[in-house]
Order: structure tokens, then C-alpha cells, then sequence
């Protein structure tokens, strides 16, 4: 590099000498403020490619949250509804049902279990179904074991009625 007062050829190919306003002449690699060339391709196609990845990674992660309540809401109900009726809290457990999709009263579900309570549950398995003009319905299905000790498959159906599942029903089979 040539220092101050030294020659050096200029654009025209002339030697001459740096004056004592112009800096000392130094090379351009491409991405400092002597680059001329303006900014690098590579640079805008990255930030590209990064905001469209952000932008696809915002998309699913909001589908998947909708996707994840609507298969979590059944589920959540069932097991809230199975555990008030456990805890023979016939009171909650008539809360969480919808009459107009149930044929339950208060009465009623504690006879359900009168003669053989809850011991344990585990649903394990939901799923839920949109059709056009009627709410959506979902059903938990799994396992309940009753004071006869016996596990038997149990499901349980779910109406969604202003944002909130419902119990309609609920089915036990005989043990196998």
C-alpha cells in the first residue's frame, strides 16, 4: 500500500501523488463504503429466504394451535367430566353436559355409577368432525375401571356449543 507522498497510479493509469484531502488509497472487498457495486445478490436472497421461512414457520404454528384445541377440547371435557363424576360431584359433572343433546339430569348421573363407582380412567384417544351448519362433535375414547375391577372400553361423545364442549353421552362396554 502506498503511504503519503508516495506515487501511485491513478484511474488514468498516471502516477501521481495523493493530496493531503484524499485518503490513502485502499482496496475494495465488496462490502464496505468505497463498493460501488452496491450490496451483494447473495445478501438480499438470504433475507428473502429467511422472512418466507418465518413467514411458512407463522402459518403452521398458528394451524397447529388451531388443530391442537380442536383436538385437545374433547379430551379436556371428557376427562373433567370423568373426574366429577368420580369424585361424585354430580353437580359439576351435569354442568359440563348439554341438555339439549343429552337426555341427563343431576339424578340421573348419579345413578349411573351408584352400584359401581369410578376407580380410574385414561382416555387416550380423540377426535372431532366439522359439518357445515351443525356444531362440531367429538368423541374421547379409552379405558375406565369400575369397583368391580374390571377395565372396560369407554367413550365418551362431545357436542361443541359456543366455543365450549359439551357432554351428550357417554358409552361403556362390557368388560372383554
Amino acid at each position: 500500500m502506498a503511504e503519503p507522498g508516495d506515487p501511485f497510479r491513478d484511474i488514468n493509469n498516471q502516477w501521481s501523488e495523493p493530496s493531503a484531502h484524499e485518503p490513502p488509497y485502499q482496496q475494495s472487498h465488496g462490502d464496505g463504503p468505497n463498493d460501488l457495486s452496491g450490496p451483494a445478490p447473495k445478501s438480499s436472497w438470504l433475507k428473502i429466504t429467511i422472512l418466507v421461512t418465518l413467514g411458512v414457520l407463522a402459518v403452521v404454528a398458528v394451524l397447529g394451535f388451531v388443530f391442537w384445541n380442536a383436538v385437545r377440547g374433547p379430551i379436556d371435557e371428557a376427562n373433567e367430566f370423568l373426574a366429577a363424576m368420580k369424585a361424585e360431584n354430580y353437580a359439576t359433572a351435569f354442568d359440563l353436559t348439554e341438555p339439549s343433546c343429552s337426555n341427563f339430569d343431576e339424578a340421573g348421573l348419579a345413578a349411573v355409577f351408584a352400584d359401581n363407582p369410578i376407580l380410574r380412567y385414561n382416555l387416550r384417544q380423540t377426535n372431532s368432525t366439522v359439518s357445515s351448519g351443525q356444531n362440531p362433535t367429538g368423541a374421547a375414547s379409552g379405558e375406565i375401571t369400575l369397583s368391580d375391577g374390571e377395565p372396560r372400553p369407554i367413550t365418551v361423545f362431545l357436542t361443541k356449543f359456543d366455543d365450549n364442549w359439551k357432554v351428550c353421552g357417554f358409552g361403556i362396554a362390557e368388560p372383554s
